[in-house]
Order: structure tokens, then sequence, then C-alpha cells
């Protein structure tokens, strides 16, 4: 049965961002008529999804996980001797993202965590924007 589960969104390297709604297969033993509720989307968002995916899995690309909750990313400050707090975390995703553009160059992708949408460089930046700036596509 293909129901509709939820949303996502998506971050564009034009930095505008957009949501829609996505399809979960799912094998559901059900004894009686299942009702089966899904729009698919225009041939365009079709053909912008498409590019978009093929951008994210390209050859020699792949998708950085950084969307490390405050426990886990926690452990890591920890282990440098860092207390858990906001200003460390900042700092830690900010030495993440600021690195040279050519370090990220294999990355088609990033993946943040709530807390990161809303943060900010020390300059003011968004995060979001310092990913963007590097031709990373972001996905939240």
């Amino acid at each position: 049965q293909r129901r509709v589960h939820g949303e996502f969104a998506l971050v564009l390297q034009a930095g505008q961002a957009f949501s829609t709604s996505f399809i979960v297969l799912t094998n559901i033993s059900y004894k009686g008529k299942m009702t089966t509720y899904f729009n698919y989307p225009s041939e365009a968002l079709q053909k912008e999804l498409k590019e978009i995916a093929q951008a994210i899995v390209a050859p020699g690309k792949g998708i950085l996980a950084a969307d490390e909750p405050t426990g886990t990313i926690g452990k890591r400050l920890a282990s440098c001797g860092l207390e858990n707090t906001e200003e460390n975390r900042i700092a830690y995703r900010q030495l993440l993202f600021s690195c040279d553009k050519e370090r990220l160059a294999p990355i088609s992708g990033v993946i943040l965590f709530h807390e990161t949408l809303y943060q900010k460089a020390d300059d003011g930046t968004t995060f979001i924007d310092m990913i963007l700036t590097r031709d990373v596509s972001s996905i939240s």
C-alpha cells in the first residue's frame, strides 16, 4: 500500500527551501478495504527532484551527516576536554563548515541537526549560507 507519511525539506543551492510530500511503501496486512491517498508531484517537480537526487549521489560525492544531537556532540566535545555548551557547539560547527572549499568538494549534501538551522558563525553568517557558498547543498 502506498501512503503519504510526512514531509521533507531541502535547501537548494539557490538558497530556496521547499517542502513536498513523500511516499513510503509499506506492506500492511489488513483484512478489508484500505484506502490509499497520494498525489504525484507535477512533471516539473519530479524533474527537479530527480536532478537534486542525481547531484547528491554523483560519483565521487557523498553526504556529510552533521546532524549530531546535543548529547552526541557533547561526547565529542568532552573527548576534547570541552563543556557541552551552545557556544562550544557553534564553535565546532563553524570550524567544520568554514574549511576550504576544496576540502568540501567531495560533499554533495549536509544533513543538519535542528539547532544548527538557526545558528550563526562569528561574523553573523548562518551555517546554511556558509555551506551554500561552498557549493554544497544542504539537507535539513
